[in-house]
Protein backbone atom coordinates (compact mmCIF):
# COMPACT_ATOMS: atom_id res chain seq x y z
CA UNK A 1 0.00 0.00 0.00
CA UNK A 2 0.90 4.02 -0.62
CA UNK A 3 1.26 5.87 2.41
CA UNK A 4 0.99 9.57 2.32
CA UNK A 5 4.31 11.43 4.16
CA UNK A 6 5.48 14.60 4.69
CA UNK A 7 8.97 15.62 4.25
CA UNK A 8 10.38 19.90 3.75
CA UNK A 9 6.56 20.92 3.92
CA UNK A 10 5.36 18.82 0.66
CA UNK A 11 3.71 15.64 1.07
CA UNK A 12 4.51 12.84 -0.70
CA UNK A 13 3.17 9.38 -1.36
CA UNK A 14 5.55 6.75 -0.62
CA UNK A 15 5.38 2.63 -0.53
CA UNK A 16 8.16 0.44 0.58
CA UNK A 17 8.53 -3.64 -1.19
CA UNK A 18 10.90 -6.16 -0.15
CA UNK A 19 11.78 -8.94 -2.34
CA UNK A 20 14.36 -11.64 -1.36
CA UNK A 21 16.20 -9.42 1.01
CA UNK A 22 16.28 -6.66 -1.10
CA UNK A 23 14.06 -3.37 -0.09
CA UNK A 24 13.14 -0.76 -3.27
CA UNK A 25 10.93 2.30 -2.65
CA UNK A 26 8.78 4.68 -4.67
CA UNK A 27 7.75 7.95 -3.84
CA UNK A 28 5.89 10.42 -6.12
CA UNK A 29 3.89 13.30 -5.42
CA UNK A 30 -0.03 13.24 -5.34
CA UNK A 31 -0.28 16.55 -7.41
CA UNK A 32 1.32 14.30 -10.62
CA UNK A 33 -2.02 11.85 -9.84
CA UNK A 34 -4.55 14.71 -10.83
CA UNK A 35 -2.47 16.04 -13.37
CA UNK A 36 -4.80 14.04 -16.49
CA UNK A 37 -7.70 14.60 -14.43
CA UNK A 38 -7.25 18.61 -14.09
CA UNK A 39 -6.11 18.33 -18.22
CA UNK A 40 -9.23 16.99 -18.94
CA UNK A 41 -11.34 19.59 -16.75
CA UNK A 42 -14.81 19.19 -15.22
CA UNK A 43 -17.34 22.50 -15.16
CA UNK A 44 -18.99 21.46 -11.99
CA UNK A 45 -16.28 19.93 -10.16
CA UNK A 46 -14.60 23.74 -8.53
CA UNK A 47 -11.30 21.09 -6.86
CA UNK A 48 -9.96 17.46 -6.37
CA UNK A 49 -7.99 16.92 -3.52
CA UNK A 50 -6.04 14.10 -1.89
CA UNK A 51 -6.64 13.76 1.90
CA UNK A 52 -5.08 11.30 3.98
CA UNK A 53 -7.34 9.91 7.00
CA UNK A 54 -5.78 12.56 9.55
CA UNK A 55 -7.65 15.27 7.41
CA UNK A 56 -4.38 16.34 5.69
CA UNK A 57 -4.30 18.22 2.74
CA UNK A 58 -1.97 15.96 0.46
CA UNK A 59 -2.28 18.40 -2.65
CA UNK A 60 -2.32 22.01 -3.37
CA UNK A 61 -6.10 23.84 -2.64
CA UNK A 62 -7.29 27.14 -2.79
CA UNK A 63 -9.81 25.47 -0.60
CA UNK A 64 -8.86 25.57 3.01
CA UNK A 65 -9.48 21.96 4.04
CA UNK A 66 -7.88 21.23 6.51
CA UNK A 67 -9.41 19.83 9.95
CA UNK A 68 -12.41 18.41 7.13
CA UNK A 69 -13.92 15.17 8.01
CA UNK A 70 -13.18 13.49 5.36
CA UNK A 71 -15.09 9.71 6.67
CA UNK A 72 -18.79 11.72 6.72
CA UNK A 73 -17.88 13.05 2.99
CA UNK A 74 -17.15 8.95 2.44
CA UNK A 75 -20.75 8.30 3.61
CA UNK A 76 -22.72 10.72 2.05
CA UNK A 77 -22.62 14.26 1.00
CA UNK A 78 -21.75 16.66 3.24
CA UNK A 79 -21.00 20.39 3.29
CA UNK A 80 -18.07 22.38 3.94
CA UNK A 81 -17.80 26.20 4.79
CA UNK A 82 -14.33 28.32 3.96
CA UNK A 83 -13.80 31.53 3.17
CA UNK A 84 -14.50 31.24 -0.45
CA UNK A 85 -17.97 30.39 -0.07
CA UNK A 86 -20.36 26.93 0.80
CA UNK A 87 -19.39 23.54 -0.92
CA UNK A 88 -20.64 20.60 -0.98
CA UNK A 89 -17.96 17.74 -0.64
CA UNK A 90 -17.89 13.69 -1.18
CA UNK A 91 -15.21 11.59 -1.18
CA UNK A 92 -13.85 8.37 -2.24
CA UNK A 93 -11.19 5.58 -0.47
CA UNK A 94 -8.35 4.84 -1.91
CA UNK A 95 -7.83 0.65 -2.80
CA UNK A 96 -3.94 0.96 -2.87
CA UNK A 97 -3.37 3.57 0.25
CA UNK A 98 -4.45 5.44 3.03
CA UNK A 99 -5.98 8.24 1.64
CA UNK A 100 -8.99 9.54 -0.51
CA UNK A 101 -9.75 11.63 -3.44
CA UNK A 102 -12.15 14.51 -2.26
CA UNK A 103 -14.55 16.50 -5.11
CA UNK A 104 -16.06 19.68 -4.36
CA UNK A 105 -18.55 21.37 -5.90
CA UNK A 106 -19.81 25.37 -4.63
CA UNK A 107 -23.33 25.45 -3.82
CA UNK A 108 -24.30 27.84 -5.92
CA UNK A 109 -23.09 25.68 -8.98
CA UNK A 110 -24.56 22.45 -7.48
CA UNK A 111 -27.77 24.28 -6.71
CA UNK A 112 -27.63 25.41 -10.73
CA UNK A 113 -27.08 21.75 -12.10
CA UNK A 114 -29.81 20.50 -9.97
CA UNK A 115 -32.40 23.62 -11.12
CA UNK A 116 -31.15 22.83 -14.63
CA UNK A 117 -31.80 19.11 -13.62
CA UNK A 118 -35.26 19.80 -12.22
CA UNK A 119 -36.17 21.97 -15.14
CA UNK A 120 -34.97 18.93 -17.95
CA UNK A 121 -36.98 16.35 -15.74
CA UNK A 122 -40.35 18.64 -15.55
CA UNK A 123 -39.63 19.46 -19.67
CA UNK A 124 -39.24 15.41 -19.72
CA UNK A 125 -42.54 14.95 -17.34
CA UNK A 126 -44.63 17.35 -20.07
CA UNK A 127 -43.43 15.50 -23.08
CA UNK A 128 -44.13 12.27 -21.73
CA UNK A 129 -47.53 13.61 -20.44
CA UNK A 130 -48.28 14.80 -23.77
CA UNK A 131 -47.25 11.53 -25.65
CA UNK A 132 -49.87 10.11 -23.35
CA UNK A 133 -52.57 12.09 -23.94
CA UNK A 134 -51.93 11.80 -27.54
CA UNK A 135 -52.06 8.37 -27.52
CA UNK A 136 -55.04 8.16 -25.75
CA UNK A 137 -56.88 10.15 -28.19
CA UNK A 138 -55.68 8.59 -31.01
CA UNK A 139 -56.38 5.35 -29.57
CA UNK A 140 -60.43 6.62 -28.91
CA UNK A 141 -61.16 8.18 -32.58
CA UNK A 142 -59.73 5.46 -34.10
CA UNK A 143 -60.43 2.20 -32.12
CA UNK A 144 -62.81 3.19 -29.11
CA UNK A 145 -65.23 4.99 -31.11
CA UNK A 146 -65.30 2.62 -34.03
CA UNK A 147 -66.09 -0.07 -31.86
CA UNK A 148 -68.84 1.89 -30.35
CA UNK A 149 -70.55 2.44 -33.91
CA UNK A 150 -69.96 -0.86 -34.27
CA UNK A 151 -71.85 -2.24 -31.25
CA UNK A 152 -74.43 0.30 -31.76
CA UNK A 153 -75.37 -0.95 -35.43
CA UNK A 154 -75.49 -4.18 -34.11
CA UNK A 155 -77.86 -3.06 -31.04
CA UNK A 156 -79.86 -1.45 -33.87
CA UNK A 157 -80.72 -4.89 -35.55
CA UNK A 158 -81.45 -6.63 -32.31
CA UNK A 159 -84.12 -4.42 -31.97
CA UNK A 160 -85.25 -5.01 -35.44
CA UNK A 161 -84.03 -2.11 -37.54
CA UNK A 162 -83.17 -3.70 -40.63
CA UNK A 163 -82.33 -0.28 -42.64
CA UNK A 164 -79.03 0.50 -40.47
CA UNK A 165 -75.94 1.35 -42.31
CA UNK A 166 -72.53 2.10 -41.34
CA UNK A 167 -70.58 4.16 -43.24
CA UNK A 168 -66.36 3.37 -43.00
CA UNK A 169 -65.05 6.54 -42.96
CA UNK A 170 -61.43 7.37 -41.84
CA UNK A 171 -61.03 4.09 -39.90
CA UNK A 172 -58.27 1.58 -39.89
CA UNK A 173 -58.84 -1.37 -42.83
CA UNK A 174 -59.66 -4.11 -40.34
CA UNK A 175 -62.89 -1.64 -39.28
CA UNK A 176 -63.75 -0.76 -43.10
CA UNK A 177 -63.69 -4.71 -43.45
CA UNK A 178 -65.73 -5.40 -40.27
CA UNK A 179 -68.30 -2.24 -41.48
CA UNK A 180 -68.58 -3.66 -44.91
CA UNK A 181 -69.34 -7.46 -44.06
CA UNK A 182 -72.20 -6.02 -41.25
CA UNK A 183 -73.56 -3.85 -43.92
CA UNK A 184 -73.61 -6.89 -46.59
CA UNK A 185 -74.97 -9.22 -43.64
CA UNK A 186 -77.97 -6.58 -43.00
CA UNK A 187 -78.64 -6.49 -46.43
CA UNK A 188 -79.02 -10.27 -46.82
CA UNK A 189 -81.12 -10.56 -43.70
CA UNK A 190 -83.45 -7.62 -44.94
CA UNK A 191 -83.83 -9.60 -48.08
CA UNK A 192 -84.43 -13.04 -46.81
CA UNK A 193 -87.17 -11.63 -44.21
CA UNK A 194 -89.08 -9.69 -47.72
CA UNK A 195 -88.80 -13.20 -49.12
CA UNK A 196 -89.99 -14.93 -46.48
CA UNK A 197 -92.82 -12.60 -45.38
CA UNK A 198 -94.15 -12.75 -50.16
CA UNK A 199 -93.57 -16.94 -49.42
CA UNK A 200 -96.24 -16.42 -46.79
CA UNK A 201 -98.37 -13.89 -48.40
CA UNK A 202 -98.85 -16.22 -51.70
CA UNK A 203 -99.36 -19.38 -49.62
CA UNK A 204 -102.79 -17.19 -48.13
CA UNK A 205 -103.47 -16.07 -50.92
CA UNK A 206 -103.55 -20.09 -52.88
CA UNK A 207 -104.95 -20.97 -49.69
CA UNK A 208 -108.22 -18.56 -50.16
CA UNK A 209 -108.11 -19.05 -54.09
CA UNK A 210 -108.66 -22.92 -53.25
CA UNK A 211 -111.27 -22.25 -50.67
CA UNK A 212 -113.31 -20.16 -52.99
CA UNK A 213 -113.09 -22.93 -55.77
CA UNK A 214 -114.79 -25.90 -53.40
CA UNK A 215 -117.52 -23.01 -52.39
CA UNK A 216 -118.40 -22.04 -55.74
CA UNK A 217 -119.74 -25.58 -56.68
CA UNK A 218 -121.69 -26.04 -53.47
CA UNK A 219 -123.13 -22.72 -53.89
CA UNK A 220 -124.62 -23.46 -57.28
CA UNK A 221 -126.12 -27.28 -56.07
CA UNK A 222 -127.91 -25.07 -53.40
CA UNK A 223 -129.23 -22.86 -55.23
CA UNK A 224 -130.83 -25.12 -57.50
CA UNK A 225 -132.06 -27.42 -54.70
CA UNK A 226 -133.59 -24.42 -53.06
CA UNK A 227 -135.41 -23.25 -56.85
CA UNK A 228 -136.73 -26.51 -57.27
CA UNK A 229 -138.14 -27.09 -54.03
CA UNK A 230 -140.30 -23.30 -54.64
CA UNK A 231 -141.36 -25.06 -57.52
CA UNK A 232 -142.44 -28.14 -56.10
CA UNK A 233 -144.27 -26.64 -53.46
CA UNK A 234 -146.02 -24.02 -55.87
Amino acid sequence: LWFPWKAGGQWYLFRILEERGVMAGAVVKPEKLLTDYKKNGQSLVDEVVYMSESKDVLTETHIGLEGFPVAQALLEYDYFESGNGRYMVTAGGSDYGDFYLTAMVHYGQAAFAMGYFQLLLTVMTVICVGIICFQGIFFNRKIIAPMRIAVKGMEQVQNGDLTVHIEAVRVFNEFHIVYKTFNAMVDEIRCLKINVYEEKLLRKQTTLQYLSLQMNPHFFVNSINVVSRLVESG
